[in-house]
């Protein structure tokens, strides 16, 4: 239920030292939602089509939340054109497990209240700045339950599913910028990912979940250095 604003922090930085692309998936932000299909492999090419459409040869996938996933997915659509995958506090072990479906009944029983009440609760930290949080919060309950919550049972199947060959089948090395709060563990990941490289996985203590916007320099600041690894590092198991 985010958008490409998300991320204006970081399209305004890095826009003098990369060719910056930033994109709605769909039933997100201006882009459409005449679909019925809202499963990660199909994010995953509609994000593929982009870089194709931008004719992009070296591209690093940065996906948030859900979005981690998608750009997963999409590396392994893309091998030879994808040199890096990053992923914003995403694919840790909450991912399709009960708990995980527990929220999503609450969500689907009384959506805009429970909304609310989850991403408040459980996307930011004691010192998140109340009005970032209480914005995103209303932001994230006008979203489509008939949108959000298939997109959210996708989001565990794919985990469940496809997530362990999807993540063996990205060549390029991927990484990892994680909120801080603690208790966000990525055994599943390192189980599927095996001896492929991962570019590092560093957590912004100082954040919630959406450390971009909570703390914009210090997360561009490890962002540069994750891509710093990445590109100098070459693609290869």
């Amino acid at each position: 239920s985010c958008d490409r604003g998300y991320w204006r922090d970081q399209i305004e930085a890095f826009r003098a030292d990369y060719r910056v692309v930033a994109l709605d998936l769909a039933g997100h932000g201006r882009s459409g939602t005449g679909r019925t299909d809202w499963s990660i492999a199909n994010f995953a090419a509609d994000v593929a089509a982009v870089i194709a459409a931008v004719d992009a040869r070296d591209a690093v996938v940065i996906g948030h939340s859900m979005g981690g996933p998608v750009a997963v997915e999409t590396g392994a659509l893309l091998p030879d054109r994808v040199r890096g995958v990053i992923g914003v506090d995403t694919m840790y072990d909450f991912y399709g497990t009960p708990v995980m479906d527990q929220s999503v009944a609450r969500l689907r029983a009384d959506f805009a209240p429970a909304t609310r009440q989850f991403v408040r609760g459980s996307m930011f930290l004691p010192g998140s700045p109340p009005a970032l949080a209480d914005g995103i919060a209303a932001a994230m309950a006008t979203a489509n339950p008939a949108i959000a919550l298939p997109m959210l049972d996708g989001l565990g199947g794919w985990f469940n599913e496809r997530m362990p060959a999807a993540v063996a089948a990205v060549p390029a090395p991927i990484g990892f910028l994680m909120a801080g709060g603690g208790g966000k563990q990525l055994q599943r990941f390192r189980a599927a990912r095996g001896e492929r490289r991962v570019a590092g996985v560093d957590e912004i203590a100082e954040a919630g979940h959406f450390p971009q916007l909570e703390v914009p320099a210090i997360f561009n600041e490890r962002l540069r250095a994750m891509l710093d690894r990445i590109l100098a590092s070459g693609q290869g198991n």
